[in-house]
């Protein structure tokens, strides 16, 4: 199969669109802010996160806590949340500077009558504004 043969294309938002990563998001990791290992933070992340991952918790502030308390309960009210506002502003400026062959691309899928569907587990709401 082709793309001709596809109504609508669903595509993952962050870590394919997009990243923090890929666009140089300025502000510090939320793992320097928690002060952690990039590694354990990422394990919390990717392994131990499932009732984000499911959308079971969407509230940012507790599910950078549970997760930052996971790895040490001793971590700051304030700490969490200057994680949680370096998170939004580095999340949304990842989105607000997608590359632009990325964008050209979304573009020729559009004119080609495709319906576009980006995919987020993120707890984080700048994507709701961004996308709008």
């Amino acid at each position: 199969m082709t793309v001709k043969d596809y109504q609508a294309i669903l595509f993952d938002l962050f870590h394919t669109l997009t990243s923090i990563e890929s666009t140089k998001a300025p502000g510090r990791p939320t793992s320097e802010i928690l002060g952690f290992s990039s590694k354990d933070w990422n394990n919390q992340l990717v392994i131990h996160s499932e009732d984000r991952l499911r959308g079971k918790t969407k509230d940012p502030y507790e599910i950078i806590k549970k997760m930052a308390h996971a790895i040490s309960p001793n971590v700051s009210d304030q700490a969490i949340r200057e994680a949680i506002e370096s998170r939004i502003k580095r999340f949304k400026y990842a989105l607000e500077n997608i590359e632009p062959s990325i964008i050209q691309t979304l573009g020729k899928l559009k004119a080609m009558g495709k319906l576009l569907g980006p995919v987020s587990y993120t707890h984080l709401r700048a994507h709701e504004t961004v996308l709008d």
